[in-house]
C-alpha cells in the first residue's frame, strides 16, 4: 500500500517511514507509566535502520518536527535490534522450526497446534532439536520472544509450516515467520521450507509456496516419508553433533592425559636406562666368577633391579 502511495507521490515522508515500520515489524505499545506509545520490533535485520534507504528518504522529505520524531523512534528501533541480536547470538542452534497457528478466534487451541506437537514429538525422538513455540518458549513467559524466534529462524536448516486453512497460514504471526524464513532461504541454499497441510486443498496454499514441495498430512505414510526426507537434508542433527563434539573433547583430554603420563613415565625411566650398562657389567663379572668385583658393582647399584639380592 505504501509503495503504491509513493508511485503517486515520491516525496511522501509518512509512506517512506511506514515502509521502515513494515520492514522491522514495528508495532506501537502504550507504556502504562508514561502513557507514550513505544515502538516494539517483531522482525530482526542485521542492517541498521539508519542505513535504510526508506528511512533516509523519510528524513529527507519530512518537516523538521516530524523528522526529529522519526530519528527518535529510529534510535529506539536500532537499540532494540542490537538487543535482539545480542541475545540471539548466545542461543544454541536448532535443526527444525515448526510454524503454525497456536490459538483460534475463540481462544482455543487449533488443530494445527495439535498436529504440530505430534510432529514435534516424532522429530525430537529422532534426535532433532526442534523449535516448537508452545514448548520452546514456555519457560520464557514474561520476556520478549523475538530474540529467541530470530535465533531459531536463523539457525534452523528446515522450516515446517503446518496449516489446516488458508486463513491459518496467512495469520499475522505465522506469515511473519514463514515469510522471514523465505528471505533466509533466498540467501542460503542449505535452508529448506516445507509446507504441510490437511483439511484443505493444496491449491489454497499461499502463492509463495507454489514452487515448493508440499505434503498432505492426511496421506498414509506421510510421517515416514517426511522424516526420511528430513534425514537426507539433515543427516547429523544438532543434538548428535553436540554429543559428538563433547565426545571428541573428552577423547582429546584423555589423549593429553595419556601423553602426559607417557612423558612422565619416560622421564622417570631415564635413570633406569642410565644404570643398565653398569648392571650388565656387574652381571658379566658375576658370570666370569669375579665375585668380589661383582659384589662391589652390585652394591653400587643399590636397589636397581635385583642388585641387592645379587
Amino acid at each position: 500500500i505504501y509503495n503504491q502511495i509513493l508511485l503517486a507521490d515520491k516525496e511522501d515522508a509518512d509512506a517512506y517511514w511506514n515502509l521502515v515500520l513494515c520492514k522491522y515489524g514495528v508495532t506501537y505499545v502504550k507504556d502504562p507509566v508514561s502513557g507514550k506509545y513505544i515502538p516494539t520490533c517483531n522482525r530482526t535485520h542485521y542492517a541498521s535502520v539508519f542505513n535504510d534507504e526508506n528511512y533516509q528518504n523519510a528524513i529527507k522529505y519530512a518537516d523538521s518536527e516530524k523528522a526529529e520524531l522519526y530519528k527518535q523512534d529510529a534510535k529506539t528501533i536500532d537499540d532494540i535490534q542490537h538487543g535482539i541480536l545480542s541475545i540471539s547470538k548466545h542461543e544454541k542452534p536448532f535443526d527444525i522450526f515448526i510454524s503454525y497457528k497456536e490459538t483460534g478466534a475463540n481462544g482455543a487451541r487449533t488443530k494445527d497446534s495439535i498436529k504440530a506437537q505430534e510432529l514435534y514429538d516424532k522429530l525430537t525422538a529422532e534426535g532433532y532439536k526442534v523449535f516448537f513455540s508452545r514448548i520452546t518458549l514456555e519457560d520464557k513467559i514474561g520476556t520478549e520472544y523475538e530474540p529467541y524466534i530470530y535465533a531459531a529462524l536463523a539457525s534452523s536448516k528446515i522450516m515446517l509450516v503446518i496449516g489446516s486453512s488458508k486463513d491459518n497460514l496467512d495469520a499475522v504471526w505465522v506469515k511473519n515467520e514463514w515469510s522471514r524464513y523465505l528471505s533466509f532461504v533466498q540467501r542460503d541454499s542449505e535452508k529448506t521450507l516445507i509446507p504441510l497441510y490437511f483439511d484443505m486443498d493444496k491449491a489454497d496454499l499461499p502463492e509463495e509456496f507454489a514452487h515448493l514441495t508440499a505434503y498432505d498430512m492426511a496421506v498414509d505414510g506421510f510421517g515416514q516419508e517426511l522424516i526420511r526426507g528430513i534425514k537426507k537434508l539433515i543427516p547429523l542433527p544438532v543434538m548428535l553433533l553436540e554429543r559428538r563434539k563433547k565426545f571428541r573433547k573428552k577423547l582429546k583430554i584423555a589423549g593429553i592425559a595419556v601423553l602426559t603420563l607417557a612423558i612422565i613415565g619416560g622421564i622417570a625411566s631415564i635413570p633406569w636406562f642410565m644404570k643398565l650398562p653398569d648392571y650388565n657389567a656387574a652381571m658379566q663379572l658375576y658370570y666370569d666368577k669375579n665375585y668380589p668385583e661383582a659384589t662391589w658393582a652390585f652394591a653400587d647399584l643399590e636397589n636397581y633391579r635385583n642388585s641387592a639380592d645379587m
